[in-house]
């Protein structure tokens, strides 16, 4: 991954392709240090990751047109149920679920001049 960031910080534009997969193994009872996923009665793990794309082609008369890099960046949650009696503005300070799509940004730090990540 590390290779890949560097890699997008030549000039050029990149996407930053990013997607959830939900890791179910609800149908292994022994594993029960997964977290909780789908509807909140699945067992699993959510795996969050960020492919780097290098625009080489793209405008308004032809489909895009581009070339894979790498894995931009990755991580796993293991989501956890809420604790019993949690007030709302605990709740709201939890670190939230959207949080995740940001965080491959902030592992690349500032794109340099020149190079733009979307």
């Amino acid at each position: 991954m590390e290779r890949t960031r560097q890699q997008c910080r030549q000039p050029g534009e990149y996407l930053l392709i990013e997607d959830t997969t939900l890791l179910d193994y609800s149908e292994r009872p022994a594993a029960e240090e997964l977290g909780r996923i789908g509807d909140g009665t699945g067992r699993g793990l959510e795996l969050h990751s960020a492919l780097a794309v290098r625009v080489e082609a793209w405008n308004l008369e032809q489909p895009p047109e581009g070339m894979a890099v790498g894995l931009f960046a990755q991580q796993c949650r293991a989501p956890r149920k809420p604790p019993a009696g949690e007030s709302r503005q605990e709740r709201l300070s939890r670190p939230r679920k959207s949080q995740t799509w940001a965080a491959a940004l902030k592992l690349g730090g500032r794109p340099p001049a020149g190079c733009q990540w979307i």
